[in-house]
């Protein structure tokens, strides 16, 4: 059996294996091999959702210190935000009409 690369392609052939042992009527021998093979996804769809894991950590911590931008209203009855934290100030730029 090759390796998956992906997580979407491990994964599903991990629920293929899970069905058919599930199904049961194979010789004991197939059951075991496919249970194995099985066991080798898991592993695999684990490692690759660590490793996704990892990464979303790693860009949260490099975007920590980022201060979240003001949104604009979505709604005409809501006012006007009065200042963009951070932004002008990041930029470099002067604020805008009604800021700090």
């Amino acid at each position: 059996m090759t390796e998956p690369a992906s997580f979407e392609e491990a994964f599903r052939r991990l629920e293929d294996a899970v069905h058919r042992l599930e199904a049961g009527g194979m010789p004991l021998e197939d059951a075991i091999d496919l249970y194995d093979q099985a066991t080798v996804l898991a592993l695999r769809c684990k490692a690759l959702l660590d490793n996704a894991d990892l990464r979303i950590k790693q860009l949260h911590e490099r975007f920590a210190d980022v201060p979240p931008l003001s949104a604009p209203p979505l709604f005409d009855d809501e006012p006007p935000p009065t200042e963009m934290p951070g932004l002008f100030d990041r930029l470099g730029a002067p604020q805008p009409p009604g800021g700090r």
